[in-house]
């Protein structure tokens, strides 16, 4: 299916119309109907990850309207478990917490967990750079 046929579909399943959407991302209704009468072409990767979130689906769904079932997030999970060499068995126990609780935010608050977790990796590289 296309971009636009995926967009009008999942804003009919949420009974979102083009000003809510417009509402929830900060894009113009202009803008919004251009895709849905397809005047316009997809948007930017960034801009349809913010219509993606602000309809709560995976960018994958709002452009192709399927989603990835061969790796699922468990999956994810799983595989870093499997890395007995990376981390230890209390580590694995808190990556597992982690993921869990992670799991239970928005996405907006998903991508701050992150954005704070590459903040602690850049302060341990650099106290790994003065013990050197």
């Amino acid at each position: 299916m296309s971009f636009q046929v995926n967009l009008r579909s999942i804003m009919k399943a949420k009974d979102i119309t083009a000003k809510d959407l417009g509402n929830l991302t900060g894009l113009s209704y202009r803008t919004i109907e251009g895709w849905l009468s397809s005047q316009s072409k997809i948007p930017r990767v960034d801009i349809a990850f913010s219509v993606a979130e602000a309809l709560n689906v995976s960018l994958e769904y709002l452009v192709t309207g399927k989603e990835n079932t061969q790796y699922k997030r468990q999956d994810f999970i799983d595989d870093i478990y499997m890395k007995e060499n990376i981390v230890s068995y209390g580590e694995k126990s808190i990556i597992r917490e982690l993921c869990n609780e992670a799991s239970k935010l928005s996405s907006s608050r998903i991508k701050e967990l992150l954005e704070m977790v590459r903040v602690f990796q850049k302060l341990d590289e650099g106290k790994m750079a003065d013990q050197a």
